[in-house]
Formats: C-alpha cells, structure tokens, sequence
C-alpha cells in the first residue's frame, strides 16, 4: 500500500515546543530507516482446497512459492486455508471462508513490518519474538492486535465483532483508528521519529492485552472512545512532526539515554493522552477469559505451523537471509538445505489428508518442506481403505503424490464378523506407527483411529517402551475415535506402544482382534535451518 502522510495542522501548543527541545537529541543517524529495498512481500508455504490471490483487477489461484505484494487480498474457499509467510517475522494462516488484505510489508535487516486487515472470517499468526520497532498488526473493523511474539488468532463476527484467542504470549487491543504507517512516514527521517516509535510501544505496553490461553471478544463499538482519543494523539504527534520539520532539526545530538526520549514524551503531553486512550479501553480488560476446553482445539492450527528460513530474490543474490530466530539483527547465512515443494492429491476427492497425525487438507495440500525431511503421510476416508507413506523430500523438483483410495467391500464389513462373533479391527490413524513426535512443537497428542462397524465402544492402552509389557501406564474406555492428552499428561520421553480394541454385540461381550501401534516421544528434533531460492520473473 502506498503510504501517504497525513496532514500535519499548522497550529502548535506552546508545550510543544518545549517538547521539540527535549527530544532534538534523537537525531536522524540514531533511527534507523528501513534498508532500501526490504523485501515487500509475503510468501505462500502451504496451501490446500481454493484459494485465490487478488491483485488489483487480477485474480489467480494460488501457487506454492507465490509472492504476494501489498495491496494483494487473498481469499479462501470451504475447508481450504493458505500460509503466508513475512520472511523471518511471522506466518499468517488464511482460515477456510476467510477474506485478508496486506496492507503494509517492510522486512529487512533493520526492521520488519507486517500489517494486514481481516475482512472476514479467521486467521492464525504465529509470530517471532521482535525487536526495537518490529511490527506484526492484524486490522479488523473493530480492533487491532498488536503483538511482540507469539501464537494467535483472531476471528471476526457478522455483528461486526471480533474475537481474539491466544496460544502463547500475548496480543495487546489497540483501537481500530490506530494506524502508525502515516505518523511514521511523516516523521521519516527527522528527530521526532525516535518520538512516535516511542508512543506506539507506550501505546502497547498500557492498554488491555490478551496473555496465553486467554480470549476475549471485542463488540462492534467497544474502542468508539479509545479511537477518539487516540486521534489526539496522532494529532499531537503531526503538530510536533511539523515543526521538527520547520526547525529543519538543527542543532539535533545523540541521544544520552533512552530517558531522553520518554522526557520529550511527558514535555509533550502525549503520555497522558496516551494514557486516555488506555483509559477509554479498560473495559475489555474485564471481559478476557480462560480459553474453555471446549474451545482450546482450535488452537491446535499452531501445530502444523512454522516459520521457514526463506531467500527473497534480491537476498538469495546476496548470498544472504533471515532467519527463523526471531531477532532484528543482520541476517546470518542460511544452511545449504533447500525448501523441496510436495504436491498431495486424492480420490475421492473429499478425502482427509494428514501429515504427521495433524489434518492438512481435504483432497489436496501442497506444501513447503526442508530437503533432507521425512513426512508421514495418511490418507483417510470412511468406506475406503486409509493409506500410508513416508515421503522423503529429497527431489529439488520436488515430490508429488497422486492417491486413490480403495473402497471397502460389504464383504469385509459386518456379516462374517457378526457371525464368527468377532468385530473388524481397528486401524489407527495417528500417529502413524512408529513417528516420532516431538514435545516442543506439539501441545496435545492425539490417538485416532477408524471407527469399525457394529462398535459400541473402543478400549485403548498405552505401554512405556518398544513392547506391550506389563501394566499399561494408561487406559480408556471410549465411545468416540480420538483420545487426546493435553500437554501428554505427564508422559516422560521414549518409546510407546499403544493397543486398541473394538467392543460390540448386543450384551458387549464381541471383541475385534487387539491392533497394537507404536510412537516415540522427543525433545528438540532439530534439521539445519532450510532455504529457498524463489525463481525470479
């Protein structure tokens, strides 16, 4: 988005100028500006089912590795989602029946700035932890999150509300009218610019915030007033802009202390204003709750979410990029390891599709992932046969799948069984027998299985090490086809088997045969950090 300045009033309170002496010490050389040519775009890393990539007038469906400008509104379709990536700052997962626009992208070395409104439906971010004036903004009609470092998402209503759920971190409630692209690029290489970066991170720090496992949501007219407010701000922070700008900032020092600038901030006026707009919104504060449990799979998106070390053209030339480390400093050189693109489609076409136990589509997903990796495939629907495969991303041209699934006959179904008084066995889904799953980038472990025809009942135990022996450590007895154990309920690392069994018939004493699986608990699995050179037009 192209930014223009606002217009900066001609009149100035005599505090002001005060104001202008304090803080001519920030000087020009202090605040760095964003390199020359930062990369401007963001970078899809995963996508599945519709999703469609506006630009202006012209609408494409989206492509693995697609940069997409500011300006740029990407759409998703019924169960389809798309990630996009700001290169080492954050990912943004476009939920299914969703509409975003990118309003502002500034990654560089010295700084990184994403900021995107949510027109309609929901969008996960998981952001790195920032530096000094980093940004990531998510813009909706009612408010905007802004974060430091975390996991989030953020949904809008029909009522013209929104609701904001964290995992980890947390997301201060910022007014809608909050829009820091035009105070920034007035002030722009003057010595009020230290000044309004000052002011957004006051902002930040008093409002009311969402910290982890808490949610809020956010009326329609709730930060009426604290946008009000906060449009005295911004009108204070032009008149002192301007008239830097009219002093030419001669005579403008070093700064000695980062007081210096909180001291113009207070000579200015501009903490008690800000602390207006703080004030005005303290309602919201009362109005944060616990995640329920009912709710908390939704934050589940986070599981199947990373943040690549990814090349931008003019990067990749250097010989140079970010990482995924989450800090402001110059880039460091990226390991050798390539990002390889896999490409899964099935039939029947609404068939589920998982990756390492997680869902990541329905009929097809295409992905990014470090060559050298292996996936675990699975591939379910009811009636058919589930399929299974370790996919090695080695090729650089990457790897495609086609999968078809075989139908289940009614002779495998329930007659013989009913008559030998046995029940079919069941197929366990996830995880995908002998996958290691590790603990720093997973909250919950799941155990699914197929649900088997004639089955009332399943009875699951999971055993310590490479073999069923002894007393199991856990067991269940369950109506549904999941167990989830949130946070792995104590589980200590190593090898597990677990079993299950169908239960049936009409007095509950038909059993299937005993279906064992097995996983394996780690901490820290780590691969050298992957790139990828994006093909330039």
């Amino acid at each position: 988005m192209n930014v223009k300045s606002s217009s900066i009033s001609c009149r100035f309170v005599g505090v002001l100028l005060c104001a202008a002496v304090l803080f001519a010490a920030c000087s020009r050389a202090q605040h760095k500006n964003p390199s020359p040519h930062p990369p401007t775009t963001a970078t899809v890393t995963y996508f599945t089912g519709s999703v469609t990539i506006t630009v202006g007038s012209n609408t494409r469906s989206a492509d693995l590795g697609q940069e997409v400008p500011v300006d740029a509104t990407v759409s998703t379709g019924d169960n389809s989602q798309c990630d996009l990536q700001f290169g080492s700052l954050g990912t943004l997962r476009v939920q299914a029946d969703t509409k975003v626009s990118l309003d502002q992208i500034s990654v560089g070395a010295e700084r990184r700035i994403s900021s995107m409104k949510l027109l309609e439906g929901a969008v996960a971010a998981k952001v790195s932890k920032l530096a000094g004036s980093d940004r990531f903004n998510v813009t909706t009609n009612s408010v905007v999150c802004g974060v430091r470092g975390t996991e989030f998402i953020v949904r809008t209503a029909g009522d013209g509300g929104t609701t904001v759920s964290v995992k980890e971190g947390r997301v201060a409630l910022l007014p809608p009218a909050f829009d820091p692209a035009p105070l920034e690029s007035g002030a722009a290489g003057t010595s009020a610019a230290p000044l309004v970066d000052k002011a957004f991170s006051t902002l930040q720090e008093m409002v009311p915030a969402v910290g982890a496992s808490q949610t809020v949501t956010v009326g329609a007219h709730d930060l009426d007033k604290a946008s009000d407010a906060w449009k005295k701000v911004e009108t204070k922070l032009n008149d002192l802009t301007a008239k830097t700008q009219a002093a030419g900032d001669r005579g403008a020092q070093t700064p000695t202390s980062p007081g210096d600038t909180a001291a113009a901030l207070d000579a200015a006026g501009l903490k008690t204003t800000i602390a207006s707009v703080a004030s005005a919104s303290e309602t919201l504060a009362a109005k944060t709750e616990t995640v329920t449990t009912a709710k908390a799979h939704e934050l589940d998106a986070f599981d199947t979410m990373t943040i690549l070390a990814i090349l931008g053209p003019s990067q990749a030339a250097a010989g140079s990029g970010t990482t995924s480390g989450g800090t402001s400093q110059a880039p460091t050189e990226p390991a050798a390891a390539l990002l390889v693109p896999i490409s899964i489609t099935c039939e029947p076409t609404d068939a589920e599709i998982l990756v390492e136990g997680k869902s990541v589509g329905i009929g097809t997903a295409f992905m990014l992932e470090p060559q050298g990796s292996v996936i675990h495939l699975l591939v379910n629907r009811g009636g058919y046969e589930s399929y299974q495969e370790e996919i090695h991303a080695e090729a650089k041209t990457g790897e495609k799948r086609t999968v078809v699934l075989k139908a289940i006959t009614s002779s495998t179904t329930s007659s013989s069984h009913i008559q030998s008084q046995t029940l079919a066995a069941p197929l366990p889904l996830s995880p995908i027998s002998g996958q290691k799953i590790d603990i720093n980038k997973s909250a919950t472990l799941w155990l699914s299985w197929d649900g088997v025809p004639g089955a009332a009942k399943y009875e699951v135990s999971l055993y310590q090490g490479t073999a069923k022996a002894g007393q199991a450590v856990q067991s269940w007895t369950t109506s549904e086809t999941s167990i989830s154990l949130n946070q792995f309920s104590g589980l200590s690392l190593g090898d597990f088997v677990w079993e299950i069994v169908a239960v049936g018939g009409p007095d509950g004493t038909m059993k299937s045969p005993p279906v064992d699986s097995s996983f394996q608990l780690v901490k820290g699995m780590t691969l050298n950090a992957p790139s990828v050179q994006l093909p330039q037009d």
